[in-house]
């Protein structure tokens, strides 16, 4: 058998954070035995089990990095340095399950929606109606609510231009489109 120098991080990976058995990384990286064992000692590679994990890292610092952090399954398996099976059993242990949260959006009345501000985001600053929704904390229907409100027809037009009835496509200025808007001209 050929020996073929392997790099520490991608039998770390393959082995430990992959979590391949100890067969499949000897065909995977066509070793013998002893040769696995010497490249383990080598490298200060172990498997890690529950116990050992659990005294390095305690619930709360799991809860705060996977929970309150936010971070992906992914990213805490590379982040702890262990391996899928490992953290899935500690978070089973220590009862850490990642939900989805869904709060609730805080009603804002319309009326409370400056028009001048809403005009000058939506119309001249051009932004998408997501876009408007996520700064005024409105949903969708609050937007066309507010849309037919003031008149306010949207179009796929370059900015700073609307579409009229006397002209069928005309070029102003953003105070112009501000001002149409605002004081219906």
């Amino acid at each position: 058998m050929e020996q073929v120098s392997i790099d520490k991080e991608v039998l770390y990976n393959y082995y430990i954070i992959e979590n391949h058995t100890f067969s499949d990384t000897l065909k995977n990286f066509n070793l013998t035995n002893y040769r696995f064992y010497k490249l383990l000692h080598q490298y200060n590679i172990k498997k890690p089990i529950v116990g050992e994990f659990k005294q390095l890292y305690s619930k709360d610092v799991i809860y705060k990095y996977y929970i309150l952090e936010n971070h992906s399954f992914a990213d805490a398996v590379n982040h702890f340095k262990t391996t899928r099976d490992i953290l899935s059993q500690a978070l089973k242990d220590y009862n850490i399950n990642k939900t989805k949260i869904y709060v609730k959006k805080r009603k804002i009345s319309l009326d409370n929606i400056n028009k001048e501000n809403f005009i000058n985001f939506y119309v001249a600053e051009n932004h998408t109606a997501e876009d408007t929704c996520k700064f005024f904390n409105i949903t969708q229907s609050d937007l066309i609510k507010l849309t037919k409100k003031y008149s306010i027809r949207k179009y796929s037009a370059p900015l700073f231009s609307y579409i009229s009835d006397e002209e069928l496509f005309k070029t102003i200025s953003k105070e112009q489109l501000i001002d149409k808007y605002i004081n219906n001209n």
